[in-house]
Formats: C-alpha cells, structure tokens, sequence
C-alpha cells in the first residue's frame, strides 16, 4: 500500500471511530433524558408549619431525600408544602409529611419527614392531605391550654 493509501484509511477508521462515539453519546444522551428528572414533586397541606422554611431538608429514615421548593396559603387558608423529593424514594398512597425540629434551641430549625406509607407509589403533583401531616405543638399553644394559676407558676419556674 502507497503512504497515501495508509493515510486514507487511518483517517477513514478514525471518522467511523468518531461517529460510533457520536452515537453511542447520543445514545447516552437520550436514555438520560428519558428517565425524567429523578425527582417527585409533592404538595403536603399542614394545618401550621412554624419554623418552617424554603430549601429546608426533607428526610425519610434519616435521610435527606429532598428539600421543600415553596411554601404558600391554599385555597381553604392552610399552608401549603411543595416538596421535591428523590424519585427513587417512592413514597406510597398512605404517606405521611410531619414538621419537626433539628433540636429545640432554635425556632428556624425544622425539616419535613416523610414516612414512605403502603399502597400504590404516589405521582409527580400527587397532595399529601392535612389528616396525613403533623408538626409539633409549639410552647404557647401548651400554655394557653393551662389555667392562669398554672401558667403563673410556669413562667415563674422559666424565669
């Protein structure tokens, strides 16, 4: 074979090496894309979510799982959590969203946990209803439930 002949089909063989690469990019490319995003976006409705805030961590078993988007009033006056949680987690029809604390020295410390449930695998804008959320009782809904004496007496142990 001529040097120009050798020449030709290095460079015939590397033009089909790059349109293989091509390909099995694209190829690539287009499974990606055609998995979905990898998240499920949520809507928890809560009866009050104190503490609560934007970017805040949503963990299931102790795992964070997500973060909540936004947080507004719906239509019946209850805040709204829009959660977007790992796709992988598939919580179920029976799941449940409660508020709780990293610890209880701060009030802007809280996170949603997200219990899986049981049942059919929950969609992308599927609601988790107010009977299927919680958040925990804050220090002046206690002590409005206590007498005036009784609330004397505590406020004098806390100061």
């Amino acid at each position: 074979m001529s040097g120009a002949a050798v020449t030709r089909a290095a460079a015939s063989r590397r033009a089909a090496a790059a349109a293989g690469l091509v390909a099995v990019a694209a190829v690539a490319l287009l499974l990606v894309a055609g998995r979905g995003s990898g998240r499920l976006e949520l809507t928890a409705s809560f009866d009050q979510v104190h503490g609560l805030v934007e970017g805040a961590e949503v963990k299931s078993g102790g795992f964070v799982i997500g973060k909540v988007r936004d947080i507004a009033l719906g239509r019946d006056g209850r805040p709204e959590v829009r959660l977007e949680v790992d796709e992988d987690v598939a919580p179920r029809r029976t799941a449940t969203a409660d508020v709780r604390l990293f610890s209880v020295a701060g009030e802007v410390n809280r996170y949603v946990d997200l219990t899986a449930g049981s049942g059919p695998p929950l969609r992308d804008g599927d609601r988790i209803a107010p009977a299927r959320t919680d958040a925990p009782v804050e220090i002046d809904q206690l002590l409005s439930t206590l007498d005036p004496a009784t609330r004397a007496d505590v406020r004098g142990l806390l100061h």
